[in-house]
């Protein structure tokens, strides 16, 4: 349709009236947006995001430290103290913390050493 020429002159002013359309409505809006967001800039929208990832990827390795911590820091019993990082092993899959290739792992982990 815009790659070549019309084949008459009503499908030519029907062709321009729709660019015509799509470039006002475009304008409009951006006035709208500039108007409901007067102090923003290109790009600000990216860079929210990319804090927001940040900041959830640092609170859930600080989260998953911390369980994996409560795991391994015991003075008790050897026998004791495995059985309770064995059900706090089992939570921390149920919850969705770990994953049943991580418990696995752990799990050997635990129970050899």
């Amino acid at each position: 349709m815009i790659l070549w020429p019309p084949d008459d002159t009503r499908q030519a002013v029907l062709t321009l009236l729709l660019i015509a359309l799509a470039g006002v409505g475009l304008e409009l809006l951006r006035r709208k947006t500039a108007s409901e967001f007067p102090g923003a800039k290109r790009g600000d929208w990216m860079l929210a995001m990319r804090q927001r990832a940040r900041r959830a990827s640092v609170e859930a390795g600080r989260r998953i430290g911390s369980a994996v911590r409560e795991l391994t820091d015991d003075d008790r019993h050897p026998d004791d103290a495995k059985l309770d990082r064995l059900a706090r092993l089992g939570e921390l899959k149920e919850s969705g913390v770990l994953t049943s290739r991580e418990f696995r792992e752990e799990k050997k982990r635990i129970l050899s050493g």
